[in-house]
């Protein structure tokens, strides 16, 4: 049993404002969202999904947490809502104008593959943003110790390591935007040829 299994009840009370100011910030940031269609990989409850439909949007939301997922389907049509792993993601080449990892990377183990299999479904031209918290930060690091006592993987970036991750997938136009001394959101594009 993992972490997000006992925590899944809980998780929008006990993160509520942190996913509030995490949606605003992805939504301030993005482009136009009406019409494209945006994967949510390790989207949880899908709370910022929700959020995205109401845009315009049709979003997809992936998450390796069956508990999760269900409460993912209070918000989302099930047709949207996929069980499974992000280094193995069930969808096409090039389906996604944009994709979304918010606060969920340091929850997977195989990184590089979610990367990796991200640039595979996107459109040329289409963009990815990280939002995640920072190895750079005390506090982080001691959150990191903490989620891998939980069980988790929790493997945290470093701003830079990740763009160079970014990059050297096969990402181009890689950009980090530090949003606190604890958090950053990292962008990047497929290329079009």
């Amino acid at each position: 049993m993992n972490m997000f299994s006992v925590i899944a009840p809980f998780y929008d009370v006990m993160l509520s404002k942190l996913q509030q100011r995490q949606t605003g910030t992805l939504i301030d940031r993005l482009p136009d969202l009406h019409g494209k269609t945006i994967l949510d990989l390790g989207g949880g409850t899908g709370k910022l999904a929700a959020a995205l439909s109401t845009e315009g949007a049709d979003v997809y939301l992936l998450d390796a947490s069956k508990q999760m997922l269900k409460r993912a389907q209070r918000v989302l049509p099930g047709n949207r809502i996929f069980l499974g792993d992000a280094a193995r993601l069930p969808f096409a080449n090039d389906m996604f104008d944009v994709a979304l990892i918010v606060d969920a990377i340091h929850h997977m183990p195989a990184q590089h593959e979610v990367i990796t299999e991200t640039r595979r479904v996107l459109r040329p031209g289409g963009l990815l943003y990280i939002l995640d918290f920072s190895v750079n930060s005390s506090y982080i690091r001691v959150l990191q110790r903490l989620e891998r006592l939980a069980g988790e993987p929790s493997v945290f970036f470093a701003p830079d390591t990740l763009a160079e991750l970014l990059a050297t997938s096969g990402l181009e136009q890689v950009n980090i935007e530090m949003l606190s001394q604890h958090e950053f959101l990292a962008r990047a594009m497929k290329p079009v040829n």
